[in-house]
């Protein structure tokens, strides 16, 4: 079953930007035009009183004074969030931290932009790499709608991370790791597609790209399976160890230790 579009809301596709990241065009409804008459100032919307500013030195009331956003203040927010997001039971620590500390709480913030930064920029790599129409959504995302855009690169910095992971298990494993995860982009970035327009190429490309993907994930079970095999396998033989020569083999390993630290600590004393 393909994963749900968490990251596509129905305003980025409405707004074309998923379309012009692949050449496409989006029909939008368009909307009556205003009404005339008795019947135009029966619908409009009731406007909202002002609320009373504070009084001047002659009883004048001065307009309220809005204060601008604070660009550092913004940026401590998002890498609190990245913080709580990637450990959620820190939430409490950090609030602690930001009013007992705060000199701590800002080094512990600029270090996580650092960080994010740095998982951000590899992350995209990868993407312009293996999937450009997805690097190209995410540019215009971050540029027009922010906040979309930090859940989308958050997702793609915990794929990343995953593919980079199996590089452990060998080239096999990063491979197919790298591949299903290309496949499955490519899948939901055509069912994003097929939202704003439904057409029978569009059907037959996902059909394709789902079969692709289903045929990569198999080759990861399968592995799965080997890994775990090999495993078992090594449990089996310990099981089938003489348990006596296992604890003398412990007592011998305990006692070592012991004359170990002896002497180090007799060296010390000198």
């Amino acid at each position: 079953m393909m994963r749900r579009l968490s990251w596509l809301p129905p305003v980025v596709l409405c707004s074309g930007i998923l379309l012009s990241a692949v050449g496409g065009q989006t029909d939008r409804p368009q909307g009556k035009k205003g009404l005339v008459g008795k019947e135009a100032s029966q619908k409009q919307a009731p406007t909202r009183q002002k609320a009373p500013g504070k009084q001047g030195p002659k009883g004048q009331r001065q307009p309220k004074t809005v204060q601008a956003s604070n660009p550092r203040s913004r940026e401590q927010r998002l890498a609190k969030n990245h913080i709580t997001a990637a450990f959620p039971r820190t939430r409490s620590l950090l609030g602690y931290l930001e009013q007992r500390d705060p000199k701590a709480f800002d080094t512990l913030l600029d270090h996580s932009r650092k960080i994010t930064r740095r998982l951000e920029n590899e992350a995209l790599q990868m993407a312009k790499q293996h999937h450009p129409e997805l690097s190209r959504l995410l540019l215009r995302l971050r540029k027009s709608h922010p906040r979309t855009y930090q859940t989308a690169i958050r997702e793609l910095v915990v794929d990343h991370q995953r593919i980079q992971r199996s590089k452990s298990r060998g080239k096999v494993d990063h491979d197919l790791a790298l591949r299903e995860w290309r496949l499955r982009s490519q899948a939901r970035f055509i069912a994003a597609q097929m939202t704003v327009k439904n057409t029978p190429e569009l059907t037959r490309q996902l059909a394709a790209v789902l079969t692709q993907e289903e045929a990569a994930r198999r080759q990861q079970m399968q592995l799965e399976i080997q890994r775990y095999q090999r495993q078992i396998q090594r449990l089996q033989d310990r099981l089938k160890q003489d348990p006596a020569k296992s604890v003398r083999s412990q007592l011998k390993r305990i006692q070592r230790q012991a004359q170990t630290r002896t002497k180090t600590d007799k060296r010390r004393r000198k």
